[in-house]
């Protein structure tokens, strides 16, 4: 979808570090590369990817099968759980 970006699953012991509620989920950024587009438009390590152009994303494999239907350079509005609250980042596939 957005090179540079590995996800996983949130684990018990994921939610507890990083202090995700309950009713979060979706799939956790555990490493960004700081140049890719995912890490320009504001995305970090510890970010949750709840949502990929209005479809849910409960885990990685759904970020995972999500990302193979994008085409190069489409649009993408993702909702993000970071920091304590949600919201939205869009980018560009690459």
């Amino acid at each position: 979808m957005f090179g540079g970006v590995a996800v996983a699953n949130i684990t018990e012991d994921i939610r507890t570090g990083l202090n995700l509620p309950k009713e979060v989920q979706g799939a956790v950024i555990a490493d960004i590369d700081s140049e890719s587009p995912a890490a320009k438009a504001g995305l970090r390590e510890g970010d949750v990817i709840q949502e990929v152009n209005k479809q849910p994303v409960k885990n990685a494999k759904d970020l995972v099968a999500i990302s193979k239907k994008l085409k190069l350079n489409e649009k993408i509005l993702m909702r993000v759980y970071s920091q304590g609250r949600s919201g939205y980042v869009a980018l560009e596939a690459k």
